[in-house]
């Protein structure tokens, strides 16, 4: 099975090549690897503002933010280089002071990039992605799944933010029993992580997105591990973000 993963990642790789260069003489094939390699360069950056009357709606028909993430909400904020100030505290009372809404809207999904994510209630499948962590130094990167997607006005733009509980690890010694610890499977972009929810949770936009994960349920005993794990995939990706 781990031959075959191998020889359909090469195979992979070579096809990723053959688009990127979109030297194809058809054009057919052309039009085909446009489609399948789009040029991320040709994403609109345009951006509504808001009228008064539109955020006044938005506020209106809103939910409260549970306290705690309304917390970590206005604490991610600040840590971007925001000066938000909590809705529930006394704040100056000086022009442009930005104080961050207690409600937002909870959608149970959203397109990006032309792909469908939703919170893990309402799809599983669509929920589990590959995402930078914000802030962390040389890009690094995490998995885990869509626990809630808030939508919310914030100076005069409505806003995205997406609260993902991070996929549990295995210890070491759990990890070095499977195959994608060793080589040649090291290079499958893919791992096993603990089914037991975590305590990790992490709050980011969608420029965070890298792809969404190819997700296998194991049973006990697999790979000699006795619990319930999960086989995670980020090879979705074809190097486009």
């Amino acid at each position: 099975m781990e031959l075959t993963m191998l020889h359909q990642t090469a195979c992979r790789g070579r096809l990723e090549a053959l688009l990127h260069d979109n030297n194809f003489e058809n054009a057919a094939a052309s039009q085909l690897a446009k489609i399948l390699e789009p040029d991320n360069s040709d994403r609109s950056s345009s951006t509504h503002i808001m009228s008064d009357v539109e955020i006044a709606n938005a506020h209106a028909s809103a939910t409260r933010l549970d306290q705690q993430h309304y917390d970590l909400l206005l604490e991610y904020l600040n840590a971007t280089g925001k000066q938000y100030h909590s809705a529930y505290k006394v704040v100056p009372q000086i022009l442009g002071t930005l104080i961050l809404p207690p409600v937002a809207h909870y959608p149970w999904q959203f397109n990006f990039d032309n792909c469908n994510y939703s919170v893990n209630e309402s799809h599983e499948g669509n929920s589990h992605i590959h995402f930078y962590i914000p802030g962390a130094v040389g890009g690094a990167t995490e998995t885990g799944y869509i626990e809630a997607i808030w939508e919310l006005p914030l100076e005069s733009v409505l806003q995205t933010f997406l609260l993902i509980r991070r996929h549990q690890p295995l210890s070491p010694a759990q990890l070095w029993k499977t195959p994608y610890a060793h080589e040649p499977c090291s290079n499958l972009q893919t791992k096993v992580v603990n089914m037991e929810e975590s305590k990790d949770i992490f709050i980011i936009e969608l420029q965070h997105i890298i792809c969404h994960l190819t997700v296998y349920k194991n049973p006990p005993k697999t790979y000699g591990l006795n619990k319930e794990t999960m086989t995670i995939c980020w090879g979705l990706n074809r190097r486009c973000r």
